[in-house]
């Protein structure tokens, strides 16, 4: 499948996430060049959710035997506040999200999970890693 084009869906945060989050939808759209071999691009997400990232993210993966693999780094860091918080803060950094998932020629789809791999200190000054994940699904626009 031709991946180089515009891709139009949306990710869903899943677990690691609470409620209000956990279940919300963020539109996006992925720009992607290259081949499938060896490919890059750029993403946008739909302002209009609270939840969404207020930057393009930089994407570099590859596609074989209908699977697909990639990151999308972020320029900083964006986390709630708190459990309770729908509010995203930024911080210092960058933040990647690993996407996995399958290539569906038959629908013009892409379509997997993605985890974010992060740490923090702990109460009593340790380090500890958590993970967040969801799902995404991506259609090809056609022009």
């Amino acid at each position: 499948m031709e991946l180089a084009g515009t891709w139009i869906g949306y990710y869903e945060y899943g677990a690691g996430y609470v409620l209000p989050q956990f279940g919300e939808r963020v539109k996006t759209t992925f720009h992607i060049s290259g081949t499938p071999d060896d490919f890059e691009g750029f993403s946008e997400e739909d302002q209009s959710n609270e939840l969404a990232v207020p930057h393009k993210g930089t994407l570099k993966g590859f596609c074989a035997d209908g699977q697909i693999s990639f990151v999308l780094t972020y320029p900083v860091k964006s986390s709630f506040e708190d459990s309770n918080s729908t509010e995203l803060s930024e911080k210092k950094g960058k933040q990647e999200t690993f996407y996995d998932g399958y290539v569906d020629e038959e629908n013009n789809a892409i379509y997997g999970s993605w985890a974010i791999i992060d740490s923090f200190k702990n109460d009593q000054g340790v380090m500890q890693e958590f993970t967040v994940e969801g799902t995404w699904l991506l259609r090809k626009v056609e022009v």
